[in-house]
């Protein structure tokens, strides 16, 4: 092969795999930050085909979002996990035998843990009913039926995990199929996050853009709702990146297990999201008056308070940002909780709260 012909070989290969990293990554955060210009509303005719079937393709949309939302909040994911961990891994989750007590105490704790993972489980049928219904959203739809496999799946190697120890049969092949089973459980384990992830980004970057179009044709100076919703989404923004759409590890002792590839990409996109909260924040206060408030019918009381998680989660982010430079990882996890907590509970005020009624 002549050295031409090797360059312009090298040359295809970095294109294709710079395409397939682009397309993993998603959509720039430049753009998911960017607002669109504000649009003439349109006349619509509720009677049209057409606006019936975007109507169905955003309310199915929104089923998956608020499933999603629900598990990713929810401690019952892991809830199975932690107590298999502290019966059968080291600290480097790596398989360890577990000694008589260990077992009992997991056989013992799994059982509670199976009350409520059964009613866990069953959100999955839940899943299943929106998946199948119509419109079908080709992709989306793909990602979700892997998803709803990787939990059935997971919930199977579950109950075989129970059996083996619960029928004793660890005592005669000396942990032998534990230590397969246990390899077995965590591949599940692991695939389980990465579909959640790619699902759970594209899900999330739609709500934004939604949210974005909703804000950019309604947000003026004189609409401070508008202005605390614009400040409530670029937080959120902040919360999801900070975990790389990962599922949430809700309990603050627990690691921040964040797998970042480009350390350095993550930490100036997350300083990018923070420099617009600060800014919308400013913005926000600066426009505050109190016949503005009053002539919106907000609650003064609950505005102030919406404004003060405005400078709770900034605050937060900044600590976060500076532990992930010094590299200190110590109840990382926990202060990212309390964002988390801080931008849904500021969520929350926003739209149930805070308007007068």
């Amino acid at each position: 092969m002549n050295k031409k012909r090797l360059f312009l070989v090298i040359i295809t290969f970095l294109f294709i795999i710079s395409c397939q990293s682009n397309q993993e990554d998603g959509i720039p955060i430049e753009q998911i930050l960017h607002f669109p210009e504000k649009t003439e509303n349109k006349k619509i005719n509720y009677y049209d085909k057409e606006y019936s079937k975007e109507l169905d393709i955003r309310n199915k949309k929104g089923e998956y979002s608020l499933i999603l939302s629900g598990y990713a909040y929810s401690p019952d994911k892991d809830a199975y996990y932690n107590v298999y961990r502290s019966s059968f891994l080291d600290g480097n989750d790596n398989f360890v035998k577990g000694t008589p007590k260990n077992i009992e105490d997991f056989l013992v704790y799994e059982k509670v843990m199976d009350v409520g993972l059964e009613k866990f489980y069953k959100e999955i049928d839940n899943l299943e009913k929106v998946q199948k219904k119509e419109p079908k959203l080709a992709d989306l739809d793909k990602y979700v039926q892997d998803w709803i496999n990787i939990l059935r799946e997971e919930r199977a190697k579950i109950k075989e995990i129970r059996s083996y120890y619960e029928t004793g049969e660890y005592k005669k092949d000396d942990y032998s199929k534990g230590k397969i089973l246990n390899d077995e459980y965590l591949k599940i384990l692991y695939k389980r996050k990465q579909i959640f992830r790619t699902l759970n980004k594209k899900v999330k970057q739609e709500d934004y853009e939604e949210e974005k179009t909703i804000i950019s044709n309604s947000i003026s100076d004189d609409n401070l709702y508008m202005n605390l919703r614009k400040l409530n989404l670029l937080m959120g923004i902040f919360d999801d990146r900070l975990y790389d759409w990962n599922e949430i590890s809700i309990g603050k002792n627990e690691k921040f297990n964040v797998d970042i590839k480009n350390q350095k990409k993550y930490r100036a996109e997350l300083e990018l999201i923070l420099m617009e909260v600060e800014k919308q924040l400013k913005k926000t206060k600066e426009l505050t008056t109190d016949s503005k408030i009053y002539s919106m019918y907000l609650k003064k009381d609950v505005y102030i308070k919406i404004l003060e998680q405005g400078d709770k989660g900034v605050e937060l982010s900044k600590k976060i940002l500076d532990k992930i430079d010094n590299k200190n990882y110590d109840n990382l996890n926990a202060l990212a909780v309390d964002n988390v907590v801080n931008t849904l509970e500021m969520y929350i005020n926003i739209r149930q709260n805070l308007i007068v009624k």
